[in-house]
């Protein structure tokens, strides 16, 4: 987060993507933990697959609408 407020502009629009969410057993960040840092900085967290495309689209058209909404406010 410091990175990107450093290098980028205010406006930025950000959401929290959490990957292969098809092998549990491996992530080395819980959901919970994740939904709680997104929470924190105000942010939207889904969580992805990209082997079996879960919610790959709906991460996409979630950052789209975003940056679509805010720039119609």
């Amino acid at each position: 987060m410091r990175d990107i407020k450093l290098n980028c502009q205010e406006s930025v629009k950000l959401i929290i993507v959490g990957n292969k969410n098809d092998i549990e057993g491996k992530r080395q960040v819980t959901a919970n933990t994740a939904n709680v840092f997104a929470n924190k900085l105000d942010i939207a967290y889904i969580e992805t697959s990209a082997k079996t495309e879960c919610n790959v689209k709906d991460a996409f058209e979630a950052i789209v609408k975003k940056i679509y909404y805010d720039k119609k406010s």
